[in-house]
């Protein structure tokens, strides 16, 4: 018996660590952002078989003992305590558990928000005996932001394959940088696409047409989804009130941010900061 798992997108807003790696490729500048959902050790000790027909996250797969097999892009994948393993988001698979393995649940994406891997390139597997055995021995020591950091740096080694496919993204958002920029370092309610629109010489129309045929989204949404974003970083690594945080992001009134909150993740901005814990430093 095979049991389905469907996935929701709220799940990619939840409470997590998030880290960032900037570098150039080929002279295209290149930033990857890694979001740790969930980090877990799961035992199989009879076969458990499961069908992810829209996976939402990233996974990376570190088997201890015993086997998985994997179907996905028309190909079967055995996986084993041999090495690390990445299934990208966005690539419907199968699997059949023999084993116990540890699994770290991921968002990762570029600056635009897409996701970093391509869905059609199947399994990923590094072979680093060395970086393996920090990340277990992370995680048996309990220590899961040194567990999370080195995670990272798999996902890093893992990247080679992606970097053309991530120049070229972000030549095609190149005339948008404005724009990005100032989502990013100011982010805010106020931003109309009018006003971002301005930034780069264009109609609100002509820059919000042009603009999700480059990344895939809307022009709104991009901008919300900055605001929510710097809304979740304040409510997990600080302890301003979820009032003061409705005021520095422009929302007007606390009620409307909760909404708004809670419409893109699921969540009120108390239950996010519950969720997340005390507040804490950044990794």
């Amino acid at each position: 018996m095979r049991t389905t798992v469907n996935e929701s997108r709220q799940w990619l807003d939840g409470p997590s660590s998030e880290m960032r790696h900037a570098f150039r490729h080929h002279d295209t500048p290149v930033v990857v952002t890694c979001r740790f959902l969930d980090t877990h050790c799961s035992t199989f000790a009879t076969p458990a078989s499961y069908v992810h027909p829209a996976p939402v996250v990233t996974r990376l797969f570190l088997p201890l003992s015993g086997h998985a097999c994997i179907l996905a892009t028309e190909r079967k994948y055995t996986l084993t305590p041999a090495a690390i393993y990445l299934l990208p988001a966005r690539m419907p698979f199968e699997t059949r558990y023999e084993c116990q393995m540890h699994a770290f649940h991921i968002h990762v994406y570029d600056e635009t928000g897409g996701d970093l891997f391509d869905p059609r390139g199947g399994v990923l597997q590094l072979r680093d005996d060395a970086l393996r055995g920090l990340i277990l021995n992370a995680l048996a020591a309990g220590e899961s932001a040194a567990a999370e950091a080195l995670a990272f740096v798999a996902i890093q080694k893992l990247l080679p394959a992606e970097l053309d496919v991530l120049a070229l993204r972000y030549a095609r958002t190149e005339r948008f940088r404005a724009i990005i920029t100032e989502v990013e370092q100011r982010p805010s309610m106020e931003l109309s696409i009018d006003t971002v629109a301005r930034l780069v010489g264009m109609s609100a129309s002509a820059a919000s047409k042009a603009f999700r045929r480059a990344t895939g989204i809307t022009l709104k949404q991009f901008i919300v989804n900055g605001v929510i974003r710097r809304a979740k970083e304040l409510l997990t690594y600080s302890d301003v009130s979820v009032s003061e945080i409705a005021d520095r992001l422009k929302f007007g009134e606390v009620s409307y941010f909760s909404r708004a909150f809670k419409r893109e993740t699921g969540m009120t901005p108390s239950k996010y900061r519950e969720a997340s814990g005390e507040p804490r430093a950044r990794p």
